[in-house]
């Protein structure tokens, strides 16, 4: 029974002050940016490359397929980098304690 008081402790604790001064709202809106983001990213590798890939295909010029395949891994990459920056952006981060910095010393 005291593991569960314990527990209820922490929580609404956590759910109180946050994590590092970051309020429990914007952690989960911060998640929801990524869950957004990791959506939007399946979207560009299976439909606009797609597109490019079957537009490419109907010319007679290797020179764009070669071209539509070297922008695979950078359009998959360009919105992990916006929703870090989204996210980073939305987020502020603030040390509210000294102890629960590791570094300060």
């Amino acid at each position: 029974m005291e593991i569960i008081n314990n527990f209820s402790e922490i929580f609404l604790s956590v759910w109180d002050k946050g994590i590092l001064g970051v309020d429990i709202f914007q952690i989960l809106i911060g998640i929801g940016i990524f869950f957004i983001f990791l959506i939007f990213r399946g979207l560009i590798s299976k439909l606009i490359i797609k597109k490019l890939e079957v537009i490419s295909k109907k010319t007679t010029n290797k020179l764009d397929d070669t071209f539509v395949n070297s922008l695979v891994g950078p359009a998959r990459f360009l919105p992990i980098v916006l929703r870090f920056f989204i996210a980073s952006y939305y987020m502020t981060f603030s040390v509210t304690d000294e102890r629960s910095c590791r570094y300060n010393q």
